[in-house]
């Protein structure tokens, strides 16, 4: 009995190991449960928006009251993104509190991702090992976690499970002949895929995998001359018009509130090539003897299609290229009012370690699956042969359906890394399919192979000769006789075992193979179990920030007013219950955060500004901002790379400390990746002389500025370079204890630019103190720090 029989006969196993995927899958995604809060800003924003709905009987608000000032926010996520949440919390809120639900409904989606991926597997290829297999790779895939994990509330991770619905819907029309069942189930999945526009604004991806999916089996429908499927595809295709009117209903009922891709006349720009493509095709392979120079063989059915969509593709680009373009990057999939493109890393292009650690070796099996489906899958009973002029092919409509939505998710990954989960479900299926195949195909040989000749011949005579090399090389070799005798032994035992068991010996192969199977699936696990203990949360959240926004609900007014840099502002609307000018949701704005950028940079205080944007009451730095310090001087618009060199710095990771030419010189070196420098403390009885080097190629330059922060008391000396030529840069020195009498008492170091050493965020990450603050000198408005911890500093904006 082969694999594949024993699981279509054994249910009970095949439950078994499903159950066990499935923990596997809930153990994965339970690492950032360790944390507080959510994994990244827009959760904190989400769960204001949840807790203002519950206030107002489950009714969500048009705007959120604490996000911007003095006019508030819209809320221009999908309603239903939110209900995800709410209904459970109706009917389960005397159990679980509502953060609680917001923090765990992601992992329930992931598992739906892999429980998903078994059926659709099952539809498309019919193999129960083969869908526990894709199972697996859902369940570990790091591309999914990264959206399905706990904390991670993403409407990217909520729509995986209605794609994966719709084409199974999809797959099952395409396997009927009766037009009633075609319809009701091409009916259920465009009726998913309206109800999926309503849960995630960036679901409209789901329309594009149904049009390419239906264009893709019209072009193999056309060049096989297969009139039933090409009548399939104007189903199909009609049939998405259900879509299109349940997301305008969403529209009209104000479910869906922000601008959705595919909802205007977009649509049909991508819409009508595929319906009348398919009403074409069918109405031409029907009345093939009128169309003899089109429809006469499938050479030229593929030359007249290649021209198609030579022709629609450049219509395509020239119409709505831009448009194509701008949703699948900046925007995600949404048409945005603003383009923060520059400083949002999941905006970025991914890098190819992103792409190993989000896929690891699943991509390139997906892909090695692919080729092998299109060269053997009719050999193992998954499709019928497909014949192109002289060449074989393995195509089906479920298998171009998968492809589909294979390529235009791989499309949106090369785009922007934030589309790593849509990618996840269809690399986890041919990747298993990769797997799945050489098995079979394994199988298959050594069933044909002649065990005899093997065991009798091949094996014995190859170990033999590898040991006696072996003996050889190792000086261990006595006498030529010896080894010959150890040969015949080796050969005589081979024979014997080869009488008592042939069977066993046969499935050796095999059993290499499953052993070989068995450590890349351990290896994934282990890859994508050392990402999950080892991620953290986004944008430096940590319980010090969020235990200075419980800081604000407690000891401020509720209407009470923040400035903030946006990542953290959604913290502060979530967790703090306070107001924030912007935030990482509905405070997107990019005139706010290009003020508040060059706020915190200017070097002199900007007075309009706060006037100009309602006058905040409080200040929230953190230190944070130095590590965010490359997006904020972008958002500002500083682009030349003069000026960013202004803003730049340079951190040391080792300090050595040396005696100087006197008892009371002491020489702090420090090492650092781009360059070195060198303090040189001279303490006298005329006062204390401090001066600072750059080591470069062994060559040294005196810089501007040497700043001394004490990090116990706040406090901090400033010192001027004692030389007339020095670099206009500044070594700022963070120290516990006196430098001179002191060896351990350095605990970081920067060299900045002589433009953010003298900016306003240095003095409110550093020189403001709870008795003095130099921002405001000679001005109507104050700085008093009122609060402070190890990650954040919040002030009072005193006016008049």
């Amino acid at each position: 009995m082969d694999i594949k029989s024993y699981f279509t006969k054994n249910k009970v196993l095949v439950a078994i190991i499903a159950l066990s995927i499935i923990v596997l899958g809930v153990y994965m995604r339970m690492g950032l449960l360790q944390y507080t809060g959510f994994f990244e800003p827009d959760g904190f924003f989400h769960y204001a928006v949840v807790k203002a709905a519950i206030a107002n009987n489950y009714a969500i608000p048009m705007r959120l009251g604490f996000s911007g000032f003095p006019i508030h926010n819209m809320i221009t996520e999908p309603l239903g993104f939110y209900y995800v949440s709410i209904i459970p919390y109706i009917l389960l809120g005397k159990l679980i509190s509502i953060i609680n639900m917001m923090r765990l409904i992601p992992l329930l989606f992931g598992i739906l991702d892999v429980i998903g991926a078994y059926f659709l597997v099952r539809y498309l290829f019919r193999s129960r090992v083969l869908g526990l297999l894709a199972m697996f790779f859902v369940a570990v895939s790091s591309g999914d976690i990264a959206r399905t994990g706990a904390l991670v509330y993403r409407g990217d991770g909520f729509i995986t499970i209605f794609m994966i619905i719709a084409l199974i819907f999809f797959l099952k029309a395409f396997r009927s002949d009766k037009i009633k069942n075609i319809l009701i189930s091409i009916s259920i999945s465009t009726i998913v895929l309206g109800i999926g526009t309503a849960v995630w604004g960036g679901a409209p991806f789901m329309l594009f995998v149904y049009m390419v999916a239906v264009l893709l089996i019209t072009i193999y429908g056309f060049i096989k001359a297969d009139a039933q499927i090409l009548l399939k595809s104007v189903i199909a295709s009609f049939m998405l018009l259900i879509t299109y009117v349940i997301q305008h209903i969403w529209i009209y009922i104000d479910v869906i509130r922000g601008g959705e891709a595919l909802s205007s006349l977009h649509f049909f720009i991508f819409y009508l090539p595929v319906v009348m493509g398919s009403i074409i095709a069918y109405l031409l392979i029907k009345n093939r003897e009128k169309f003899p120079l089109l429809t006469v063989n499938s050479i030229k059915r593929t030359r007249f299609i290649a021209l198609l969509i030579i022709f629609g593709v450049i219509l395509i680009i020239a119409v709505s290229g831009g448009y194509l373009n701008r949703i699948a990057s900046g925007g995600g999939l949404v048409i945005a009012g603003n383009y923060l493109t520059q400083s949002i890393q999941e905006l970025q292009h991914p890098t190819l370690q992103f792409i190993w650690s989000s896929f690891n070796f699943q991509l390139p099996l997906a892909i090695i699956g692919i080729v092998l489906f299109i060269l053997f899958a009719n050999k193992i009973g998954n499709t019928e042969m497909f014949r192109l002029g002289r060449v074989n092919l393995n195509i089906n409509s479920a298998f171009l359906a998968i492809l589909s939505y294979f390529m235009l998710t791989a499309y949106l990954q090369y785009n922007a890394i934030r589309f790593n989960s849509l990618f996840a479900v269809p690399i986890s299926i041919f990747a298993a399919y990769s797997i799945y195949i050489v098995g079979r195909k394994l199988l298959e040989m050594v069933e044909n192979i002649d065990i005899k000749r093997i065991v009798i011949v091949v094996i014995p005579v190859s170990i033999y000769l590898v040991a006696t090399v072996i003996l050889i090389f190792t000086g261990k070799i006595v006498s030529f006789g010896l080894n010959f005798l150890g040969g015949i032994g080796i050969i005589l035992a081979l024979i014997l075992s080869y009488i008592v068991s042939e069977k066993v010996l046969k499935r050796l192969p095999a059993y290499f193979f499953v052993g070989l199977v068995s450590i890349l699936l351990f290896y994934g696990v282990l890859l994508s179990f050392t990402q999950t203990i080892s991620v953290a949360q986004a944008d430096g959240i940590n319980t010090q920030f969020l235990s200075a926004a419980t800081w604000l609900k407690t000891n401020t007014l509720r209407n009470s007013t923040t400035l903030a840099v946006w990542p953290d502002g959604s913290v502060i609307e979530g967790w703090g219950d306070r107001m924030s000018s912007t935030d990482s949701v509905g405070g997107q704005n990019q005139k706010l955060i290009k003020g508040f950028a060059n706020f915190i940079l200017n070097e002199t205080p900007n007075t309009q500004y706060l006037n100009r944007i309602g006058k905040p009451e409080y200040l929230v730095a953190r230190y944070y901002w130095m590590q965010e310090l490359g997006g904020i001087v972008l958002e500002a618009g500083i682009t030349s790379n003069g000026l960013k060199n202004q803003y730049g710095y340079t951190t040391f990771q080792n300090v050595n400390v040396g005696k100087g030419s006197t008892a009371n010189t002491v020489i702090y070196r420090f090492t650092g990746r781009s360059f070195n420098a060198e303090m040189i403390i001279n303490n006298t009885g005329n006062g204390t002389i401090v001066n600072s080097f750059s080591i470069e190629n062994r060559t040294t330059f005196p810089l501007a500025h040497t700043l001394l922060y004490n990090s116990n008391t706040g406090t901090h000396t400033e010192f001027n370079s004692t030389y007339n030529q020095s670099y206009n840069l500044t070594l700022m020195v963070f120290y516990n204890e006196n430098l001179v009498t002191k060896r351990n008492t350095i605990s970081n170091a920067y060299i900045l630019g002589n433009k953010i050493a003298g900016s306003n965020m240095i003095k409110f990450l550093f020189l403001c103190s709870t008795t003095t603050c130099s921002y405001g000198s000679d001005t109507n408005i104050k700085m008093k720090l009122v609060y402070s911890n190890s990650d954040t500093r919040i002030f009072r904006i005193l006016y008049g």
